[in-house]
């Protein structure tokens, strides 16, 4: 692997692992509505999904770096599990933050931060422009001489009240989001009774890239969105 991988694994290759046989794994692609066997090398993978911009604009692919001494410390440590010997309490954190960002470092968190997000964030500017007067004194504070040539007080209340516009947040900021959630989650992972269940060799799972929330709540999604960096384009 090289030094600044690009292929990024949402759902790490060590986790799918797991649910091989013979190497492969059975797959169900939504988009294509067919079913395949491939290998995990080739499964959940999106290019630069954790690559984010330093402040000098460069690439930055230490997220990456960090995942992967999650995932290489869980690894060990399910291992020893699976051979029924105690893991440390040091084990038993890495275990918990592995969890924990197996629950929010998919493409499903990054859609519901955006959803949760903007829902919220319209509804705010909704009530911070509660009239006409208020769209106007907006304009006048904030709008440029075009906007102002073609557009009326009355066209720009309808324009935040009829929600004509959309709020993307970020890529890093709902990273940023991602990590602060990883922190919460895991402590509350790590200070549960545990229990280890083993099943039979032959036993099948099932697992998804589309991970439910779980302890990550929605609101403090969105205010961590919304108190983050947040662009707005205009229909």
């Amino acid at each position: 692997m090289g030094k600044n991988p690009k292929r990024h694994h949402f759902l790490p290759k060590s986790y799918l692992d797991g649910f091989c046989r013979d190497r492969y794994l059975w797959l169900y692609d939504r988009n294509r509505e067919e079913f395949r066997n491939q290998q995990p090398l080739n499964t959940a993978v999106i290019g630069n999904f954790y690559t984010i911009e330093n402040t000098e604009g460069e690439k930055d692919y230490r997220l990456q770096g960090f995942f992967s001494k999650i995932e290489g410390s869980a690894k060990s440590t399910i291992r020893k599990l699976q051979a029924r010997e105690t893991i440390s309490p040091e084990e038993r954190l890495y275990l918990a933050t592995f969890i924990s960002l197996l629950m929010v470092r998919s493409p499903k968190f990054d859609q519901v931060t955006q959803e949760v997000a903007a829902a919220a964030a319209k509804q705010l500017i909704k009530h911070a422009v509660p009239t006409v007067e208020a769209a106007g004194a907006l304009m006048k504070q904030y709008g440029t001489e075009k906007l102002a040539a073609s557009t009326t007080d009355e066209s720009m209340f309808e324009f935040i009240h009829k929600e004509k516009f959309r709020i993307q947040v970020p890529r890093d900021t709902v990273i940023s989001i991602m990590l602060d959630q990883t922190e919460k989650v895991t402590f509350e992972i790590a200070m549960m009774d545990w229990l280890v269940v083993h099943s039979h060799p032959s036993t099948s799972f099932i697992t998804t890239d589309r991970r439910v929330l779980g302890l990550c709540s929605a609101n403090s999604v969105a205010a961590s969105a919304i108190g983050g960096c947040v662009e707005q384009t205009f229909a």
